[in-house]
């Protein structure tokens, strides 16, 4: 009888992982985002184009740092969950290095969300047009029928990132390029509904770390003092405040994932190989 994936362990492990890499992934966040600024910045004051093509060239910018740095936590969180030493410019390095085949499989990803979604809605949409015909007593019985298909894109969603979701620490982990999404269906097989319950609790806890730290920083607008009293730091005190949200924020929606993955990778290594950390960790040497 195969060993029950422990939901609860791997939550746990996720937030405890991510509590003691969060100096970790916020240095691995500041890096890449300063450069990111530094480059906008460039090219918003050289005014290169148009507007609507200076905000496209900005959007992509912010596209592929999103991914850098999501590859670059997730080596990190890896390395920490295999307890290896995590050095800041070689998890860049490696980020920067499985950045195009992360792009690729993000893009494969998004195309069978995307797929699934159209074709659940088209569905729902010829289920309606068939109670639009009907009478009203038989729209009135299939109502209650097709109201749940109205769901079933976020259930198709929720399926597909508990199937492939670990595609960017298998990517990272083991090299796998291509086949990193085949490669995270196999490991997934057998504990979908344990991993989707677990990716489930997993964003409820992010939401919540997300709304305190929502919370704190109105708190901290509201009692900062009015720019018309005159006080010169007020502005830069607004930016610092601001920026360190962000990068608090992105250390959240980043780092969390990349904590989930490496917490889940590690178990899923051990119930279906019978692979211990310490195995693990031997593809990092």
């Amino acid at each position: 009888m195969k060993e029950r994936l422990n939901v609860g362990g791997v939550v746990g492990e996720t937030f405890g992982l991510f509590f003691r890499s969060a100096h970790i992934f916020l240095l691995l966040l500041i890096l890449p985002y300063l450069l990111l600024g530094i480059i906008q910045a460039i090219l918003f004051a050289a005014e290169i184009g148009p507007s609507g093509a200076m905000g496209l060239v900005t959007f992509a910018l912010s596209l592929l740092m999103g991914v850098w740095v999501l590859a670059s936590l997730s080596m990190a969180a890896l390395r920490r969950q295999t307890r290896q030493r995590v050095q800041i410019f070689y998890c860049l390095r490696r980020g920067l290095v499985y950045l195009p085949i992360l792009l690729v499989l993000f893009l494969a990803f998004g195309l069978m969300i995307g797929v699934a979604i159209v074709g659940l809605y088209f569905l729902f949409a010829v289920v309606g047009l068939t109670m639009a015909d009907s009478s009203l007593i038989n729209s009135l019985i299939v109502l209650p029928l097709v109201l749940p298909l109205a769901l079933l894109p976020m259930v198709a969603i929720l399926y597909l990132g508990a199937r492939f979701g670990l595609f960017v620490t298998v990517a990272v982990a083991e090299g796998a390029g291509l086949a990193s999404l085949s490669r995270a269906s196999q490991l997934t097989n057998g504990y979908r509904w344990p991993v989707l319950a677990a990716l489930l609790l997993t964003l409820c806890g992010m939401l919540a770390m997300l709304a305190v730290v929502s919370l704190v920083v109105g708190v901290s607008y509201a009692i900062l003092p009015a720019p018309n009293l005159g006080l010169a730091a007020w502005p830069a005190l607004w930016i610092f405040i601001t920026a360190v949200t962000t990068i608090v924020f992105l250390g959240v929606v980043i780092g969390l994932p990349a904590a989930f993955g490496a917490s889940l990778y590690a178990r899923l290594r051990r119930l279906q190989e019978g692979i211990d950390t310490e195995d693990v960790a031997a593809v990092f040497e």
